[in-house]
């Protein structure tokens, strides 16, 4: 038997399963899915939060996975 404990979003506060969420690559917190983008640097893909990723749109390597700010 397995026990897990849920993760919380820093952001919106739901918990999550581990693979529904991550920790930022530059602030270090953790969040949901719906509050994470990804930026590919050569192989390695990390994980950026909305916030966090403001103002790296345009950086090579973005990608946005969160429909937090697209409107």
């Amino acid at each position: 038997m397995e026990i897990t404990i849920p993760f919380k979003c820093s952001k919106c506060g739901i918990e999550f399963i581990q693979n529904e969420g991550g920790i930022c690559s530059s602030c270090h917190n953790l969040f949901c899915i719906s509050h994470l983008n990804i930026i590919k640097v050569d192989k390695t893909i990390e994980p950026i939060c909305v916030d966090c990723s403001k103002g790296h749109e345009k950086d090579k390597g973005f990608i946005r996975i969160s429909r937090e700010d697209v409107q």
